[in-house]
């Protein structure tokens, strides 16, 4: 699916068999090659009708409501946001993002590209919560902590749900042989499925909170409240948790273990016998949009990016800090993949460049310009905090932006990354002498 309507839609695909070698997951899952095609096809079509490719992506977005190619209903749809957002900030204006020559000779140009993404579904994610007297509580859970922030969100997501202090909240390291099922630490999951498992463990502890304090205070568990970190009585009877420790409803107690579990295997509605897909193929979509601005040397074929604009839909930033920090590392990627990265081959398919000097990556000399970020909160409905995933999405349409860009500085599509300023400066001279763009 693309983040555009279009009634009609029908794919086939293939397998080939090649004397490459094998591909595997990465960050984005195969959506970047995706939105790089289909975003170029998008220009395409606005070129061809003579119209700005912005107000063209405006006019064809999926909005809440609408029907999706697969029959769904799509829910908490942002992209709108996300593509007025990062429009304004590349201040994109009628004709600005068209080629335009420097004195110095060189071409610039503007490209935005919208990108969606799913989350693989069905997936379930388990949560145990050990709640001490101290009101300190240990997480364990099996989501690994890849520099994405599940370390830091999923205590923030429990201390809110039992009101107590941040700080008093750990996570214990990840063993399969004690800690919880989980699917798999990707498909930028764990925010929304551990963080709903992990809420789910909290209210288990504020339920088995509820009957002690019901055995302390003499009464029925039914009739003891809680609020915002605080127990209450029937009677007037006050304690705060974090408090616990100064009374003895704990003491000779079992192990206060709360249990929480969120599963995704409901979310599919029955497939088409036709077909054998479902109307509601993830639990969750994500949306994005990008946007640059480029400078292409006519002599060399050397790109620069000159200014980012990056926009998410990120339900709501759980971490704004981390949230940002995850953008900027996609726009990152993006440009790498875009840009530099590109495996080698001879004819017998051996590759050629599979070590890290000759496998070019972006490093900081590559990322000497701005990276504005905007986190667009479109709170989803089926988390308890409106969160949304956000550790793969970014990553989705920054090649798309960047292409569509160069090709239009260049002023010939260039069908293909990576934009290598060899392929860049060969597409050009194709161009002058009247034959088709790389």
């Amino acid at each position: 699916m693309t983040p555009y309507k279009i009634p009609n839609v029908r794919i086939d695909g293939y397998t080939v068999v090649t004397n490459k070698q094998i591909t595997s997951a990465y960050r984005g899952f195969g959506m970047p090659e995706y939105s790089f095609a289909f975003e170029n096809q998008m220009d395409l079509l606005a070129d061809k009708i003579g119209m700005d490719p912005y107000q063209f992506r405006l006019m064809n977005l999926y909005h809440t409501g609408d029907l999706s190619a697969t029959g769904e209903i799509l829910p908490d749809v942002g992209i709108e946001k996300c593509l007025r957002s990062a429009a304004d900030m590349i201040n994109w204006k009628a004709g600005d993002w068209k080629r335009h020559v420097t004195p110095d000779g060189k071409w610039r140009a503007k490209g935005i590209a919208c990108g969606i993404k799913l989350t693989g579904t069905p997936s379930t994610s388990s949560v145990i919560l050990k709640f001490n007297d101290d009101a300190s509580v240990q997480v364990v859970q099996s989501g690994m902590e890849l520099g994405q922030g599940v370390n830091t969100v999923i205590p923030q997501f429990v201390a809110e749900r039992l009101g107590i202090p941040y700080e008093n909240v750990s996570v214990v390291p990840v063993d399969t042989m004690y800690t919880p099922y989980e699917k798999t630490t990707t498909g930028s999951r764990l925010t929304f499925h551990t963080g709903n498992a992990a809420v789910r463990a909290a209210d288990d502890v504020i339920d088995q909170l509820r009957g002690l304090a019901a055995i302390a205070w003499k009464t029925e568990k039914e009739r003891v409240s809680f609020e915002n970190g605080v127990l209450s009585g029937p009677d007037g009877e006050t304690l705060a948790i974090r408090d616990i420790g100064t009374t003895t409803m704990m003491k000779e107690q079992e192990p206060l273990l709360g249990r929480g579990l969120y599963s995704t295997s409901d979310v599919w509605d029955k497939p088409d016998p036709a077909t054998h897909a479902s109307k509601k193929p993830t639990v969750q979509w994500f949306w994005a949009a990008h946007a640059c601005e480029v400078e292409v040397d006519p002599k060399t074929g050397k790109t620069t990016i000159l200014d980012y604009a990056a926009a998410q839909d990120v339900g709501v930033a759980i971490n704004p800090m981390t949230c940002v920090q995850q953008v900027e590392g996609a726009v990152v990627m993006g440009l790498s993949h875009c840009l530099l990265e590109g495996l080698i081959y001879d004819k017998q398919g051996h590759l050629l460049n599979g070590n890290m000097v000759d496998f070019k990556v972006a490093t900081a000399k590559d990322t000497n310009f701005n990276i504005k970020v905007a986190l667009i909160e479109n709170p989803v409905s089926d988390n308890p905090y409106g969160a949304r995933g956000i550790g793969e999405p970014p990553v989705v349409p920054p090649a798309a932006a960047i292409s569509t860009a160069v090709s239009r500085a260049c002023g010939t599509r260039l069908k293909s990354i990576p934009l290598k300023a060899d392929e860049v400066l060969t597409a050009i001279k194709n161009a002058a002498d009247g034959k088709e763009g790389a």
